[in-house]
């Protein structure tokens, strides 16, 4: 990397939900069942980076996700790496 770059970041979100949801089954016709689920639809939102040079992933997981999470998030990229950058050469 040159001087003016000091880290090359990818960022991603993603979502894990808890649903029980079924999409599809196969029953005889006319012999279709009712099929209990327990998920209470809840889930978690994951946001990180990765660092193309060193391959070090930077994560928060958050229980919502709008455009103030996602500003707080990249607010904490940045202070997490300008905190690497003053801890010395690296």
């Amino acid at each position: 990397m040159n001087e003016e770059i000091s880290h090359l970041l990818f960022e991603d979100e993603s979502m894990i939900r808890d649903d029980q949801a079924i999409q599809r089954t196969w029953f005889l016709k006319g012999q279709q069942r009712i099929i209990p689920t327990y998920g209470q639809h809840r889930g978690v939102k994951l946001l990180g980076t990765l660092n193309y040079e060193t391959g070090e992933v930077f994560c928060v997981e958050e229980e919502s996700y709008d455009a103030k999470v996602f500003l707080e998030f990249l607010k904490r990229v940045l202070n997490h790496y300008l905190r690497e950058n003053s801890d010395g050469p690296g």
